[in-house]
């Protein structure tokens, strides 16, 4: 099951196993750019999704970024990204499994 939800997002295992860090900032970075893009496109500031979400300021820059606030790639918690797109009044998105 989990190679299928791999595959859905173009991931293999051996992908992850040789280069998934390269693939995990990827990631990171495109997830953090269509947030950013959402919030901006709905008029909303950092400080306004972050209290709708629970989160800090500076947590939901970070995941904009594409980083954790502790440096390197961003990897929020499911509970934080489905807070994210709550305050956001997003879908999460869909995987096939």
């Amino acid at each position: 099951m989990v190679e299928r939800v791999l595959a859905a997002g173009g991931f293999t295992m051996s992908r992850i196993n040789e280069g998934g860090f390269a693939d995990a900032e990827r990631v990171a970075t495109r997830l953090g750019t269509t947030l950013k893009r959402i919030r901006v496109d709905r008029g909303l500031s950092q400080e306004q999704v972050a209290q709708a979400a629970g989160i800090a300021t500076y947590t939901c820059g970070c995941l904009e970024r594409g980083q954790s606030p502790s440096g390197g790639s961003a990897n929020p918690t499911l509970m934080t990204l489905m807070r994210v797109f709550h305050a956001l009044e997003v879908a999460p998105p869909e995987l096939p499994v």
